[in-house]
């Protein structure tokens, strides 16, 4: 009987499976392969997203937690987070920007942060007061006021830090310097934590 040369032998076939089982395995190895790096990728973003959150976070507090810190005369890690309701990362965070700001000093042991006050005025009282009083001029009386409005237009957005660290002047400075650009219509009031919206659109718009 003659051998039939289609007919597969047991050699031939179990070549085959070990041909297809190490094909099977080369493609698992590249969808684990695949999915680590994929992984890997959406860990990244989910990072940059958290800080960039966090980032966010920390601005938009840093003016109401100025004027908290200064009014209480104390700062700590965890006392922001009893006032503002936030984690620790977050109110750790906050108190390195309010110490960049020279508004709180260094950590000294377990002590609360010293409260460091603008020398533009004696104490946070006296602050607070002139802040309620307003400012009866147009804002031409601060000459910076132009330049100010002139930034907060550009940048359609405005806030007390942001006017410190752009012109370096003083905490209390900048937040007449906020009070004189809402009296003039030039931005929103103060809604919650959020930078205050800019009125004026910019003349390149």
């Amino acid at each position: 009987m003659e051998k039939d040369e289609h007919i597969p032998t047991i050699e031939s076939l179990l070549l085959d499976m070990i041909a297809n089982q190490q094909s099977l395995h080369n493609e698992i190895v590249g969808l684990y392969e695949r999915i680590d790096r994929l992984e890997e990728t959406i860990t990244e973003e989910q990072t940059v997203r958290e800080e960039q959150s966090r980032e966010d976070l920390v601005e938009s507090l840093l003016e109401p937690a100025t004027a908290a810190v200064i009014q209480a005369g104390k700062a700590s890690t965890s006392w922001l987070q009893r006032k503002f309701r936030i984690g620790y990362s977050v109110a750790a965070a906050l108190m390195d920007r309010l110490e960049e700001e020279e508004i709180v000093g260094p950590q000294d042991g377990a002590k609360p942060r010293e409260v460091l006050v603008d020398e533009n005025y004696n104490s946070a009282d006296q602050f607070f007061e002139s802040a309620e009083k307003g400012y009866e001029d147009d804002g031409e009386k601060d000459d910076l006021y132009e330049a100010v409005k002139a930034f907060v237009v550009e940048q359609g957005k405005a806030s007390t830090s942001h006017i410190q660290r752009k012109f370096r002047i003083g905490y209390s400075r900048a937040a007449g310097l906020m009070d004189i650009l809402e009296v003039n219509e030039v931005i929103g009031p103060q809604v919650g934590s959020k930078a205050r919206k800019v009125l004026v659109k910019s003349d390149t718009e």
